[in-house]
């Protein structure tokens, strides 16, 4: 059976911080050590494929991983963050500007045109979801995605609403959802129902602290 395991990034220090990142931040000394435990772990799987957010905190969790096993990794923006608003990176992601973006999103969550500015809004990072899960279905073997906490989410949350997650729904169960940096969640395609089925979810007993 297939499996994709998508792994978070190592801290930043934007993480520690609480603030909304963009492509640009590194990992803390913390992220570092994080990124060298779960590289660890993830030498004694076999897998085929190494997919990379192409965003500097995932590049340098891969590099890490790549000084212990052979593979040629594939940079790419389909798994990169969901992006928020550029003018509110740096801000608190508990503060007041990005409350009021955030409401005004939810308002707006059926209307798949609408956005505050330059984010993705629902319907761009469903569309991006859908466009991975059908590149992977393409790849022969497992796969390694090394990519970012909202992210995964929104996968696995897809995934187990077999494909009918609504704009209500993900706004609704968003909050109660936290992915560690360097957690592990693990996918498994059902070859007899055609479906991909979420196998293990934030798993981070190698966690470095």
């Amino acid at each position: 059976m297939k499996k994709i395991y998508l792994v978070r990034h190592g801290e930043t220090t934007a993480n520690a911080d609480d603030l909304i990142q963009d492509a640009n931040n590194e990992l803390s000394d913390k992220g570092k050590a994080q990124a060298a435990v779960v590289a660890e772990r993830l030498q004694h799987l076999t897998f085929t494929n190494l997919l990379v957010s192409d965003y500097v905190r995932a590049r340098e969790t891969a590099d890490i991983l790549l000084t212990l096993v052979d593979h040629e990794p594939i940079y790419t923006p389909l798994v990169r963050e969901i992006r928020r608003p550029s003018e509110l990176v740096g801000a608190p992601r508990h503060g007041e500007a990005f409350y009021a973006f955030d409401a005004q999103a939810a308002a707006h969550a059926s209307d798949a045109a609408w956005h505050f500015s330059d984010e993705e809004n629902y319907y761009d990072i469903v569309q991006r979801v859908q466009d991975l899960l059908a590149y992977v279905e393409t790849l022969e073997g497992d796969t390694v995605i090394i990519t970012h906490g909202r992210f995964i989410i929104f996968v696995m949350m897809y995934v187990i609403m077999m494909g009918k997650l609504t704009p209500e729904v993900w706004s609704a169960n968003l909050n109660p959802f936290t992915h560690e940096n360097t957690g592990i969640t693990v996918l498994t395609y059902k070859e007899s129902k055609q479906h991909w089925a979420l196998t293990t979810y934030n798993d981070h007993a190698h966690f470095a602290e």
